[in-house]
């Protein structure tokens, strides 16, 4: 299905991370690239990562609130059942013309753990 296998340990580690530390790894890694430097305090890189993430958010929600394969995948499914891998690299395979560098199983695995539903149900189509 996707051209950006991640081994069982790198998902893992995504999965193991809470919010923060995604966001941040995300602000982290966007302004390293971009300025070549970072803010050393976790507090400002969770802050950027919010900002890549916001930045981004209209763009993702056109690409995946609209993605029949994925409605499928979390609506005919009971959620505690769902395949955490397969929703990872279905999302990573959609989304990754937007990560401009950051790996894209930070931000799947970020998407999945606000929620697929909440980032969707904001949008014009409210998935239900």
């Amino acid at each position: 299905m996707s051209n950006y296998p991640f081994d069982d340990k790198t998902l893992q580690a995504a999965l193991d991370a809470d919010v923060d530390t995604l966001f941040a790894s995300i602000g982290y890694i966007d302004t390293t690239t971009t300025m070549g430097i970072a803010p050393s305090d976790k507090q400002s890189l969770i802050a950027l990562g919010h900002s890549w993430f916001e930045s981004k958010r209209d763009q993702i929600r056109n690409i995946l609130c609209t993605n029949k394969q994925l409605h499928e995948l979390f609506f005919t499914k009971d959620e505690q059942k769902l395949d955490i891998k397969e929703c990872v690299l279905l999302i990573s395979d959609l989304i990754v013309s937007l990560s401009g560098g950051i790996p894209v199983i930070y931000i799947s695995v970020l998407i999945i753990k606000i929620g697929l539903r909440e980032i969707c149900n904001d949008a014009s189509n409210n998935w239900k």
